[in-house]
């Protein structure tokens, strides 16, 4: 089947299921996740690499067998209004699976082909490619049903418990040509605007104002620099909801952002390996996306740790069937919480991320600081348009420094030394101040290097 075939397809036949996964009963809800992670596991077995790693694992050979036993009667359960009750196999497959050693992003980049169904590339897969962000690109590759849900089904979901309509405006900052022509049926209709971050925020600001979205997505760090010159316009936008990700969302951004728009801000959290993870209610919570992705959080030994404690996060896509990802390393941490939300949302809960492993900043005396630390003290920093923080030394850091117009700009260097150090244990700090900021692939700001980054971003 064609490519566009098979997506439309697959947004027919999956819509149903989609849309109504957040209001399950808890049992219809677990149900779905573990035919879909014994599918998933189906899928690896046709992957050199899953297959290796599956046998090699503590409980790989019981798993493997189970899941290629019964595989042939999981698709057909997930989409059913009443489903068979689960048999063994599916019972288990969650509690085998979490026997396997998580995988990071190096060993899926060195298995190359190997980690893909059937050991190659199929002409008809859509290919994802990270930003690079983490030092480390990588390609993942969709099949048609992954892409039609996770790319599409999924983010419509989360947008609609929200209050986006079918029928409004939305705008979309992307790291995009500038000169870019509408690519897809939305945006020929005018419906969709996609506007490229890599050219000034004045003239970002102009076509928001001249396409007047309902609703608008982008990189936070782009949006507050944008929101100040949109709100300053003689027609501000009337903007419902404003959605942000791809970078640490602090409290003082938010505030900025959704004090300029007039509009509630909701924070998405996700990875171009498995697309949305988590997404924020009206109610203020981060729900993960359980029907599509499966997320633990782990301590130093790869042990799960207590609900509501901090730790690495791993996740099993649920749905890719061309480049499966089991228990997948994203470098970020975070924390699970189970207890019910305002909302209603059957979901779990996912609680502060605070960063990216490797932004982890370690001190001299061992204590490890979160980014979230650091981005927090800044922003209670009056007269700070945007900042950089870059771990040089063990015990030194420099921030280079925005500064806004007609600020001392000595007292504000001082300010800023003097708040970065109370969180660093009195660390070396110095501050520059810059006209502009570097931003790097895809329109993305590393706001906070340690010191593995230093000399490279």
């Amino acid at each position: 089947m064609r490519e566009p075939a098979a997506l439309a397809l697959w947004l027919a036949r999956e819509w149903t299921p989609v849309l109504r996964a957040p209001t399950l009963p808890p049992e219809a809800l677990d149900d779905v996740i573990r035919r879909r992670a014994a599918r998933v596991v189906r899928s690896a077995l046709a992957a050199p690499f899953w297959r290796e790693r599956l046998l090699q694992s503590g409980a790989g050979r019981s798993l493997v067998g189970r899941a290629a036993r019964d595989g042939a009667r999981f698709d057909a359960g997930v989409n059913a209004v009443r489903p068979a009750p689960l048999n063994g196999a599916e019972q288990d497959v969650l509690a085998l699976l979490a026997q396997l050693p998580p995988t990071g992003k190096g060993e899926l980049r060195d298995a190359a082909h190997g980690a893909l169904a059937g050991g190659r590339v199929n002409a008809h897969w859509r290919r994802s490619r990270s930003s690079g962000s983490t030092g480390e690109p990588f390609e993942t590759y969709f099949d048609a049903r992954a892409w039609a849900v996770l790319k599409y089904l999924v983010k419509l979901r989360t947008r609609m418990r929200c209050g986006l309509r079918l029928t409004d405006r939305v705008a979309v900052l992307d790291a995009v040509p500038v000169h870019r022509r509408a690519a897809s049926p939305l945006e020929r209709m005018g419906r969709l605007r996609v506007v490229s971050v890599l050219q000034p925020a004045e003239c970002i600001a102009q076509e928001l104002l001249a396409f007047r979205p309902r609703v608008l997505y982008g990189l936070p760090s782009v949006l507050a620099e944008l929101a100040p010159l949109v709100d300053a316009a003689p027609r501000p936008l009337a903007v419902h909801a404003v959605f942000t990700g791809g970078e640490l969302l602090s409290p003082a951004v938010r505030e900025r952002i959704g004090a300029a728009l007039a509009a509630r801000v909701h924070d998405v959290y996700g990875t171009s390996e498995t697309k949305e993870i988590a997404w924020e209610c009206a109610a203020g919570s981060m729900h993960v996306n359980a029907d599509v992705v499966v997320a633990e959080v782990l301590d130093e030994n790869g042990s799960r740790v207590k609900e509501g404690e901090v730790g690495a996060l791993v996740v099993t896509s649920l749905m890719n069937a061309a480049m499966p990802l089991l228990r997948y390393r994203t470098g970020d941490r975070g924390s699970l919480r189970n207890d019910p939300c305002a909302c209603g949302c059957v979901f779990p809960r996912l609680g502060i991320v605070s960063g990216r492993e490797v932004e982890t900043i370690t001190l001299p005396s061992g204590r490890r600081v979160s980014p979230y630390e650091l981005t927090c003290a800044m922003e209670a920093v009056a007269g700070v348009r945007a900042y950089r923080i870059r771990q040089t030394a063990i015990g030194e850091f420099e921030a280079a420094i925005v500064p806004e117009g007609g600020v001392d700009t000595d007292a504000l260097r001082a300010a800023a030394v003097a708040a970065l150090r109370r969180v660093l244990e009195g660390a070396e700090v110095e501050a520059c101040l810059v006209d502009e900021l570097p931003r790097g692939a895809r329109g993305k700001r590393v706001v906070v290097a340690a010191l593995a980054w230093a000399h490279s971003s």
